[in-house]
């Protein structure tokens, strides 16, 4: 892994170099040879026969298209654009994209347990959700196997060429030009992190842009989260290291994953406590056993209203705020009783 992070440093002098030669002004050089090209054409307008006038024209359009196919792919890296040009503008094809995307998300039926089809969407969902999916133990084997160098690679190719850099400034575009030169060592980098479980600060670090106020898999996601680290940059310049300390970094692909296991234990100790025999379920969701639902980071937790079944509730996110180290927002949270004592509910609220 040190080898490639020094290797690619020594890169990165001869590409900032190639980059002020060649790419610099390209979108200034693409502009003038617009304008060239254009004149070119009007001289060959004049003088159609004319051989001379002729290659001037045919020069002058292969110097344009070169440059400007230059300029399109650097201002598209710089935009981060993943729409082609239609896309972009209020068209009919922009919409035909969205109405076409809606169609093929949207749900026409659902099939219950035993594979018949169901209209009771809730009853049907609360079984998922309280029953839950289990992995087999193949699956559990499967996810305990060691990484293969074309998984690596597959991964790889899954980013999207446009994706901003890291701090060392490569992308994936430059991983994916250049992997008959470097994929080897790439995957070689990949695959010791995965065994060994150590990370250089180098490659676990992102940028910090300053901005004028104007317009085992438990083992490597542990060292992910915790060994993160933060370059300050101003002006584009990096400036040294310091460690995170909120975990992972923002915009890590990471994040949804770590937030959907962490939400999965909640569900499942909640799951848990409605199995004891001094909880009861709210009286409206009793036949199909729902105790919540979570609709992204905001949960909404039932069950019936004494202050016994309460407490229940409270010891579940109790322990599970000891183990996740989350703590609910008090000033952000509600309680809502009905059908119960004043002083029941004066004790619960």
């Amino acid at each position: 892994m040190f080898k490639v992070v020094k290797r690619l440093k020594l890169l990165k002098k001869g590409l900032k170099a190639l980059n002020t030669q060649a790419f610099n002004n390209i979108v200034t050089e693409t502009n003038k040879d617009r304008t060239n090209l254009k004149k070119a054409q009007e001289q060959l307008q004049r003088r159609p026969l004319n051989m001379e006038y002729q290659q001037a024209e045919v020069k002058a359009y292969q110097k344009f298209r070169k440059s400007s196919y230059l300029a399109e792919v650097y201002l598209q890296q710089r935009s981060k654009a993943t729409w082609i040009r239609l896309g972009d503008d209020n068209t009919k094809y922009f919409h035909s994209v969205i109405k076409h995307r809606k169609l093929k998300q949207a749900v026409t039926q659902i099939k219950d347990s035993s594979g018949r089809t169901t209209n009771d969407r809730v009853k049907t969902f609360s079984s998922i959700i309280r029953k839950g999916s289990r992995l087999s133990e193949p699956q559990q084997d499967k996810l305990m196997q060691p990484f293969l160098g074309r998984e690596v690679k597959q991964a790889m190719f899954q980013i999207d060429s446009n994706k901003s850099p890291g701090p060392n400034g490569f992308g994936s575009d430059f991983y994916k030009a250049t992997r008959p030169i470097v994929g080897g060592d790439i995957t070689e980098a990949k695959l010791e992190f995965f065994q060994n479980g150590r990370l250089l600060r180098q490659i676990n670090t992102t940028n910090i842009a300053l901005i004028p106020n104007v317009e085992a898999p438990e083992t490597w996601i542990m060292i992910c989260v915790s060994t993160a680290k933060f370059t300050v940059k101003v002006n584009g310049e990096g400036h040294g290291y310091f460690a995170g300390k909120r975990g992972p970094r923002q915009g890590d692909p990471m994040s949804p994953l770590l937030f959907v296991l962490v939400m999965e234990y909640l569900s499942r100790t909640l799951s848990i406590i409605s199995r004891l025999p001094d909880f009861r379920f709210h009286p409206m969701y009793k036949e199909i056993k729902l105790t919540h639902l979570i609709f992204a980071d905001d949960p909404m937790i039932f069950c019936k209203g004494n202050t016994s079944y309460v407490n229940r509730v409270m010891e579940a996110l109790d322990h599970f705020s000891k183990v996740s180290g989350l703590i609910a927002n008090m000033e952000k949270s509600n309680i809502f009783v009905a059908g119960v004592g004043d002083d029941i509910k004066k004790h619960n609220c």
